[in-house]
């Protein structure tokens, strides 16, 4: 079964084959499920903190971080798809944790900025972070 976030993420991208949007959305599939794999990913060209879709429009990229309500994650991990999204490589990039905010964003729109996440969660000594607790830095 799908995970919250990767029901977030297919919810998103279904809507978007759905509709007649314009530009290129690719899925970056970085999850692995062990040491050996993730080598392997590794090896293949994985980026580390790359966001969980890349939109491509008028020759910019934007990084889209899906995040569901009600998660926890690794501070660590949070902070290294933070410094992504804020990367020269990145036109824009956001954290986003709904559907109509997906929609938000690939139409010109802001989602949730990394920056002031980055700072919340390099100030913390907990290893794992709430989603929504962190999400309120962002807007």
């Amino acid at each position: 079964m799908l995970n919250k976030e990767h029901q977030l993420q297919a919810q998103c991208v279904i809507s978007f084959s759905q509709s007649n949007q314009r530009g290129i959305l690719i899925g970056y599939f970085a999850e692995s499920d062990n040491y050996i794999q993730a080598a392997m990913k590794l090896s293949l060209g994985l980026k580390k903190g790359c966001s969980d879709l890349l939109y491509f429009y008028e020759g910019m990229v934007t990084g889209i971080e899906m995040k569901a309500p009600e998660t926890s994650h690794k501070r660590l991990h949070i902070m290294e798809q933070c410094k992504f999204l804020m990367s020269e490589h990145i036109h824009k990039g956001y954290f986003c944790d709904s559907l109509s905010m997906f929609h938000r964003i690939i139409n010109g729109g802001r989602g949730i900025d990394p920056k002031p996440i980055f700072d919340y969660c390099d100030k913390l000594i907990t290893q794992s972070v709430q989603w929504d607790t962190i999400r309120e830095m962002g807007l």
